[in-house]
């Protein structure tokens, strides 16, 4: 990373541009999941916080100007709920029994992420974030 950056600030961005970067953002909700198969090879190679985009001020002479999180989305709040929720019933069962198990676990996901989703949007970060950096060499 470091002699792309150092190619980008020298000879791409001019000073005075701008560095727009969205990534998958690890601090986000996805970091509870046993797995996040978007932010690993192919798709990512590199695990990029908020800390890494502020040493890039430092290291590269460049400004961050803004840093974005992107809102909590009701179907990734659905489908978090649904991961607590099933993650935490190891319950071996006969078949008809698991069955009526998870129909009813279902149902309390159904009924309960409609009333949550608000509050749970403010206090649980997306899965991406964003920074806006300026060239300052």
């Amino acid at each position: 990373a470091k002699e792309l950056f150092e190619f980008l600030t020298t000879k791409l961005i001019r000073p005075g541009g701008y560095l727009i970067i969205a990534v998958p953002n690890p601090d986000g909700y996805l970091k509870e999941l046993d797995i996040n198969l978007l932010d690993m090879p192919p798709h990512h190679n590199s695990s990029w916080s908020l800390k890494c985009f502020e040493q890039l001020q430092t290291l590269y002479g460049l400004t961050l100007l803004e840093y974005k999180k992107e809102p909590l989305r009701y179907v990734h709040y659905h489908g978090y709920l649904q991961y607590l929720i099933s993650g935490n019933a190891n319950i071996s069962m006969p078949t008809w029994r698991s069955r009526l198990f998870n129909k009813l676990q279902a149902l309390l996901i159904r009924m309960l992420a409609p009333l949550t989703y608000l509050n749970g949007r403010e206090r649980i970060d997306g899965q991406t974030h964003l920074v806006v950096l300026r060239n300052d060499r």
